[in-house]
């Protein structure tokens, strides 16, 4: 009050006698932890991963039938016949040779089909290029560039099969034989052509 300057622990002023006020130390306060803001979806990353889907139905319509081998003869139903798929063609193990070599016979061939000139092992790039557009799944643009490669590789692999089994299909029609392709061939290329597209729609995608 006064000024007079006290010994520590007095209670009352030794100068003017009136009682001292004790100020509370300040509790020194911890700094405020700056609140973490939640990290936005990156919206793009997952368009990005939009052409796996192609790979994926590239990869499933591989093991399904690409073609159906008929004799050309209806007997009550669309799919009478012998179904191949992209796996059967590429590595020339067809589960049922035996049942083609009878629709021969019924028409009177009795020549044997021979299984190494019927595979066709660039069927096998079809599986691996659908393989390679899963890594789209990444979710980066290298996985978007590594999608448009292997979709445009896909088209033109596909392409040169068509015409590969176009070219069967004139075989087997002088045997007596129709070709007719299937859904797993359709699913390939509508998944190589989904694969491309996609990619080159969500390459540039910015958050």
């Amino acid at each position: 009050h006064c000024g007079h300057q006290n010994a520590t622990g007095t209670k009352f002023c030794e100068a003017c006698g009136k009682p001292l006020t004790v100020t509370p130390a300040s509790t020194p306060t911890s700094p405020s932890r700056p609140v973490a803001a939640s990290t936005p979806i990156d919206r793009s990353r997952w368009l990005r991963r939009l052409p796996s889907i192609g790979a994926a139905v590239v990869v499933w319509g591989f093991f399904l039938p690409w073609v159906l081998v008929s004799c050309g003869v209806s007997f009550g139903s669309s799919d009478t016949g012998i179904k191949a798929s992209g796996y059967e063609i590429a590595s020339g193990n067809y589960a049922a040779l035996d049942q083609i070599q009878q629709y021969g016979s019924m028409l009177g061939n009795t020549a044997e089909i021979n299984t190494q000139e019927t595979r066709s092992p660039l069927v096998w790039l079809i599986l691996v290029l659908g393989l390679l557009g899963l890594l789209a799944l990444d979710g980066r643009v290298i996985g978007s560039v590594l999608a448009i490669l292997t979709g445009i590789l896909g088209v033109a692999g596909m392409t040169i099969v068509t015409i590969r089994l176009s070219g069967l299909g004139e075989e087997l029609s002088s045997q007596g034989l129709k070709l007719q392709f299937q859904g797993g061939f359709w699913a390939a290329w509508l998944g190589f052509i989904w694969l491309a597209l996609s990619a080159m729609m969500t390459a540039r995608q910015k958050r």
